[in-house]
């Protein structure tokens, strides 16, 4: 990999209290976990090649080839060696997996999320919903480009949604659940670039629009537990598992440990200094 570019294996402490809190509410905002330098160092090898995998994805979809649903280019670290550095970073990871309490973590899928000023809000969803795993460690990093003010702002979560039962109900029932229980929903405001959030698979969450001038640049990371294994029939996921597959395990069957050249181990603590 390129030498110019900040190593980012140095680790960010998490603080007992930090860890309980993420996994009673289901997500936590972490503060500075990049610099400054780190952020301009980067931002330009991963702006480019999201500009450019975004003209292609706008492409297919006035092809009718993918899904309208589909919120930015998705394992944009397999275009670019600076942007795969990037994703990979054991730093994350190592969050990830300590906030998890796993020995291990693999990546599930990255994705960049790019709006534009004007864009409408996105809403209430799981990102375990798209996830074809045995298992419910699943958590996603959401990491801001550039400095967002109060108006665009964090993700809105509802704390403690990923505690509903997940597996046998869409994401708008469990929206009316959470409703009825009186769940709070949390939003941590403006976010500065090089702080980050961390959310559950299962914690319900969406995110304003952009009224602003700016572009919300944010890239995301999906991780999952090392050892976890595919799902075993299709309608336990509700989506065609073959085609999802293809798309982020290849090579790998249903019932098989989730462990495709696509899906790194980016942190375990057997590695652990």
């Amino acid at each position: 990999m390129s030498t110019e570019l900040p190593n980012l294996s140095e680790a960010v402490a998490l603080t007992e209290t930090q860890i309980e809190s993420f996994r009673t509410n289901g997500h936590i905002l972490l503060t500075n976990v990049l610099s400054s330098r780190e952020i301009a160092a980067y931002r330009p090898h991963l702006t480019e090649t999201v500009e450019m995998c975004q003209r292609e994805l706008e492409d297919k979809l006035a092809k009718g080839e993918v899904d309208e649903e589909l919120l930015g280019p998705i394992n944009l670290r397999e275009r670019n060696e600076r942007y795969y550095q990037f994703v990979t970073a054991r730093r994350f990871a190592k969050l990830a997996a300590e906030l998890l309490g796993v020995e291990g973590v693999r990546i599930y899928r990255d994705n960049a999320i790019f709006k534009k000023p004007g864009a409408v809000y996105t809403r209430w969803h799981q990102d375990s919903d798209l996830t074809a795993l045995d298992t419910d460690q699943i958590v996603t990093i959401w990491i801001p480009l550039v400095d967002l003010p109060a108006e665009i702002g964090s993700m809105k979560f509802i704390s403690g949604s990923h505690k509903l039962n997940n597996r046998t109900e869409s994401a708008m029932l469990k929206l009316r659940k959470a409703t009825r229980q009186n769940l709070p929903t949390a939003w941590y405001g403006a976010m500065n670039a090089g702080d980050v959030t961390f959310h559950y698979g299962w914690t319900l969450h969406s995110a304003n629009g952009n009224p602003s001038e700016i572009t919300r640049e944010v890239i995301t990371i999906m991780y999952f537990a090392d050892r976890a294994k595919i799902v075993t029939e299709e309608e336990e996921i509700g989506f065609d598992l073959k085609k999802h597959l293809a798309e982020f395990f290849p090579g790998v069957r249903p019932g098989e440990v989730a462990a495709s050249p696509l899906n790194p181990l980016v942190y375990t603590t057997s590695s652990a200094p």
